[in-house]
């Protein structure tokens, strides 16, 4: 069975791309959540693991739905909000993942946790940079993508008054 109708069902390319973004934010929230559980606790695989990866992509996605806003803009001026929005984002995800791993606490100690973590171990760091780098490159396509439709309504001349008249035409044939 094809999931053709979840993937391209009246979806442009840009907004395809920003699903895949979120998508990557997810699944590299979710990997580094249960690496740091796995740095914090070793052993002990089982639904607490699983809570954790469902966390940290909860956690992910709901960071960068909030913190999107930074990611896809072009340029230095782009770079340096991607630079914030990363920082943003890392912050956020850590924060909502703690604490719906353990409330109260991991309130506290997720973004710490995940603060540790990224020092200690780099190659983790690289990887979660990298994702997230590549959800600011996904989420550029679709923010073009938006740019150029609105531009080109911008400039196309009296588009505003055809549309009136379409609809002023439509109202006087109905009556």
């Amino acid at each position: 069975m094809k999931l053709r109708w979840l993937w391209q069902a009246d979806r442009t390319a840009g907004e395809r791309r920003a699903a895949l973004a979120c998508a990557v934010v997810a699944i590299s929230s979710a990997s580094v959540a249960v690496l740091v559980r796995t740095r914090l606790a070793p052993g002990g695989e089982g639904l607490f693991s699983l809570w954790g990866a469902a966390s940290g992509a909860v956690g992910g996605w709901v960071a960068l739905r909030l913190s999107a806003h930074r990611l896809g803009h072009p340029g230095l001026p782009g770079t340096l909000r991607a630079l914030g929005g990363i920082i943003t984002i890392s912050f956020i995800a850590a924060l909502i993942a703690g604490t719906m791993i353990l409330p109260g606490y991991g309130t506290m100690f997720g973004p710490f946790s995940l603060a540790m973590t990224l020092i200690g171990s780099p190659i983790v760091a690289v990887l979660w940079l990298l994702g997230l780098w590549l959800s600011h490159k996904l989420i550029a396509t679709w923010r073009h993508e938006q740019e150029s439709v609105h531009r080109a309504r911008a400039l196309a001349p009296g588009w505003r008054t055809r549309r009136r008249s379409a609809l002023i035409n439509y109202r006087e044939s109905s009556d």
